[in-house]
């Protein structure tokens, strides 16, 4: 299945409002992809936030934001059609956080069309909430360059994974287990290693009684 971060962005992010442009300023992203997407984290951190939001007395999807480990800015997802986190859990860069949703109608969770125009996920970072001609919005820097690297193959700074593929919770992670592994290998070389070092003579002697009582 393709990542979601590999979809094409449709609206990106514009600091002002646009008389061309309905829904400016947008301090986020738009990225079309078809209902259920799997949403993974891209940087390890606590969700700080999770609920299936209604904005104007008007369904929005779901909504999880992410306090990275960095103490870099949050960043969170808009129109989730269902959630799989808590808030208050750690997640890690690679975990699923939910399915992506922006349906009008239907899906579990779907959005009013004033806040969705159709199956899409809103992603962005989140600094604060400003006052717009268009109402209250989240604000942040600009994420499509960390959408980008993502889409090249990259990591974000303070992404502990480099899996694109969902971890199940309380699953694995195969990446992170198979360095403790080589670690705790390397370790035991060592001390090994130190050990015939230091009793390398009792070694030899011990060696030479069972070779003479052999022949």
């Amino acid at each position: 299945m393709t990542a979601w971060f590999n979809y094409p962005i449709q609206h990106g992010y514009v600091p002002s409002h646009l008389a061309s442009d309905w829904d400016s300023p947008h301090y986020a992203v738009d990225i079309p992809m078809p209902m259920d997407t799997p949403i993974t984290a891209f940087k390890s951190g606590v969700v700080a936030q999770e609920d299936y939001a209604v904005w104007g007395g008007k369904p929005g999807g779901g909504e999880v934001f992410i306090k990275p480990d960095d103490g870099s800015d949050e960043y969170y997802f808009y129109h989730l059609d269902n959630i799989n986190v808590k808030t208050g859990q750690h997640i890690t860069a690679g975990d699923a956080v939910g399915l992506s949703g922006g349906q009008n109608v239907g899906g579990s969770h779907p959005a009013d069309r004033e806040w969705s125009t159709g199956p899409h996920l809103h992603v962005g970072y989140f600094t604060k909430f400003v006052n717009t001609p268009i109402g209250a919005r989240p604000y942040g820097p600009d994420i499509t360059g960390e959408v980008n690297l993502l889409k090249a193959g990259g990591i974000p700074p303070g992404s502990a994974s480099t899996s694109t593929t969902p971890n199940t919770p309380g699953g694995i992670n195969f990446a992170q287990g198979g360095m403790k592994i080589g670690i705790f290998v390397l370790a035991l070389v060592i001390i090994l290693g130190g050990a015939y070092f230091v009793f390398q003579p009792q070694i030899k002697e011990a060696m030479g009684r069972m070779l003479g009582h052999a022949n």
